[in-house]
């Protein structure tokens, strides 16, 4: 296997941060720590995740985050590989609060009896912080096994969870249009952030109108400044290395990847958990 040594370091690093990480597989039962089991949710997340995980491509890291705030990262890793679809998650970018668990409990008819487990749950959950260090390491592991430059893609499938209506792209026409669409959405953002990276390695400033719109950014988490900072540091960093392509001097780079990193941490996210 190509660069093991490096993957192995990169599993021990995922068991510090106690995060699970696993080889999606046809026959694999649970993907969520089991926390649908938990609350007493039938939907099988781990079915859902190895349909539409066929449609992923090599050399993207894909985010997700489901509608309790779990975030899942998934590789394809390269084709010689043993088993090509990996999974990182569940974690948290920031932990619900009190308020929004039992809303969600309402939304989707989770018993009072099990909320104080659900509760329980997400604290024991790891939390990854935007700037986490995790992010820059997996980010240059991904380049090296990849041989090439990543791109960072967020998923924004939106399905509705709950006891009574699950959603498979499998079971029936409909669905699996409404996954197809999904797919159409995600792929139409890519080639726009791909255009936008294209004219900033050019120094071309006329296409940046085009992501002037909120719409650019789908809301992903109830706090839309959290949203819009999700997606500005990962974008700093995906443009500096535009940048670097179109020939920034390196010190010019980090200066002004800097600056934007901290207008970034500036912006005026809610200083409570979500609610």
């Amino acid at each position: 296997m190509l660069y093991e040594q490096e993957w192995e370091f990169f599993l021990k690093t995922m068991d510090w941060f106690e995060l699970q990480y696993l080889y999606l597989k046809k026959d694999r039962k649970e993907v969520d720590l089991g926390f649908r089991s938990l609350v007493g949710l039938k939907e099988n997340l781990a079915e859902i995740y190895w349909e539409f995980v066929q449609y992923l491509k090599e050399g993207v890291i894909y985010h997700l985050t489901d509608h309790f705030f779990f975030t899942y990262l998934f590789l394809v890793l390269p084709e010689k590989w043993e088993h090509r679809y990996f999974l990182v998650g569940p974690y948290l970018s920031m932990r619900p609060s009190q308020k929004k668990i039992w809303e969600m409990a309402e939304a989707y008819q989770i018993p009072i009896t099990r909320v104080e487990k659900m509760e329980e749950f997400y604290t024991r959950v790891p939390t990854i912080p935007d700037d986490s260090l995790f992010y820059a390491m997996i980010y240059m592991l991904c380049e090296k096994l990849w041989e090439h430059e990543l791109r960072v893609q967020k998923l924004d499938i939106n399905w509705e969870i709950s006891q009574h209506e699950s959603y498979h792209p499998s079971q029936t026409a409909q669905n699996r249009g409404a996954l197809l669409k999904a797919m159409e959405q995600v792929e139409r953002r890519y080639e726009l952030e791909e255009q936008m990276i294209h004219a900033v390695s050019l120094g071309d400033m006329t296409i940046l109108d085009k992501f002037s719109s909120p719409r650019f950014i789908s809301r992903r988490l109830a706090d839309p400044v959290r949203n819009w900072k999700n997606y500005c540091i990962i974008m700093n960093t995906i443009l500096r290395k535009a940048a670097q392509q179109g020939g920034v001097h390196p010190y010019d780079l980090d200066r002004v990847s800097s600056q934007f990193a901290e207008k970034i941490e500036l912006l005026q996210p809610q200083t409570k958990p979500i609610s």
